[in-house]
């Protein structure tokens, strides 16, 4: 079985709980080593810090639960081919990006990333995450 790379909307549904968590959840439990994107701690405290919510024990169980993957100048170099050619937004490319480098499925459930190879989505109609 391949491992995992989660991205961010993967760790903002595990923290939601209900439906949505429980698959998240289940995967978490089943997989001893999922890498993150350390791109993805920014965005979710972004996006914590936006909402006004605590976030820094669930980043510190993010950290412990994973492998934070630091973004490299070959990660980088490699999202911006990845950007040109899947017209992604920077930051899912970086995270795309890591899952390449770690030889790892990306799970998620970001509508940007439908029908791509490698890709686990978390949902049959995924949605999307960035702020647009």
């Amino acid at each position: 079985m391949m491992s995992l790379t989660f991205d961010t909307y993967a760790w903002m549904v595990y923290f939601l709980g209900e439906d949505q968590g429980k698959k998240v959840k289940r995967i978490l439990e089943r997989e001893p080593l999922v890498y993150t994107s350390a791109l993805s701690l920014m965005e979710f405290k972004a996006k914590y810090l936006k909402q006004g919510l605590e976030y820094q024990s669930r980043l510190e169980f993010i950290k412990r639960r994973s492998q934070i993957i630091d973004v490299t100048s070959d990660i980088a170099l490699n999202a911006a081919e990845l950007k040109h050619r899947k017209k992604l937004h920077a930051s899912d490319a970086i995270i795309y990006a890591t899952a390449k480098y770690t030889q790892s499925k990306l799970l998620t459930g970001d509508a940007h990333f439908t029908g791509f190879k490698d890709v686990q989505m978390l949902y049959s109609k995924p949605r999307k995450f960035h702020d647009e």
